[in-house]
């Protein structure tokens, strides 16, 4: 038996940006929140779950399906990677939940300072839905929107910013000039997805602003860190305000 190595920091900041950790983190998270709908009958579901699966819905009748039988195949052959290599993926978990705790933490205190007066208490059921905002509204502002108008700007921020590559590295005005676009549009589109529909929050300038420096700090999160610290510090930050409104 080999003997298994302190995990270092290096290690865990790339291991868990990498493609396999964030696929099983995900997932797993988003099987959490699509089979509690399940069990708790909750006909209810997110709003970015909702305008997701229309937009696969597009497709043809099984594309909702064919997004889950992708999902499927991308988990199973994370398993396998970490399987293969003899790793286990708790030896990163765990620091991973309480980085996104801190996150989380971080935005908790201004929602209390500006927002708080707007927002009224939910009920019990809308925690397995704070999961669903997680997951969905993370994959469409920051991993469809802000990586998508990224790619149409011509600059991957993370590889602009922190490639130890010299040869990747641009200067930093002009990758900021390029990033700046993105991560104002995805953020002002975030902020506003949350004032939209009839079940929409009220158009409330304290509420909006805040969304928007939100979106700010979770684009910038998005790029350093990845998808996977992005849906579990928003999910974290949804229970925990989810259960301090409903603590009052």
């Amino acid at each position: 038996m080999t003997k298994r190595h302190p995990l270092t920091l290096k290690e865990y900041l790339v291991r868990t940006r990498g493609k396999s950790f964030t696929v099983i983190a995900v997932v797993s998270l988003l099987v959490v929140y699509e089979a509690g709908l399940l069990i708790t009958k909750e006909p209810r579901r997110n709003a970015a779950d909702a305008i997701l699966k229309r937009a696969l819905a597009w497709l043809g009748p099984h594309g909702i399906d064919g997004f889950h039988g992708l999902l499927l195949f991308l988990f199973l052959a994370a398993v396998f990677y970490y399987w293969r290599r003899s790793r286990s993926i708790s030896r990163y978990f765990l620091p991973f939940l309480a980085e996104s705790m801190v996150y989380a933490a971080l935005l908790s205190p201004a929602v209390f300072l500006v927002a708080r007066p707007f927002l009224a208490p939910s009920a019990s059921s809308d925690a397995l839905l704070d999961l669903g905002a997680g997951v969905y509204e993370e994959i469409l502002f920051r991993l469809l929107l802000l990586r998508g108008l990224s790619f149409v700007f011509g600059l991957d921020p993370y590889t602009a910013f922190f490639d130890e590559d010299e040869a990747h590295k641009t200067s930093f005005l002009h990758a900021s000039a390029t990033v700046l676009p993105a991560v104002l549009i995805s953020a002002l589109a975030f902020a506003a997805y949350h004032h939209w529909g009839a079940g929409g929050d009220p158009w409330l300038w304290p509420l909006f602003w805040f969304r928007f420096v939100a979106g700010l700090f979770l684009a910038q999160l998005f790029f350093v860190r990845g998808l996977a610290v992005c849906v579990y510090a928003h999910a974290i930050y949804d229970l925990m305000l989810h259960f301090a409104l409903n603590s009052c």
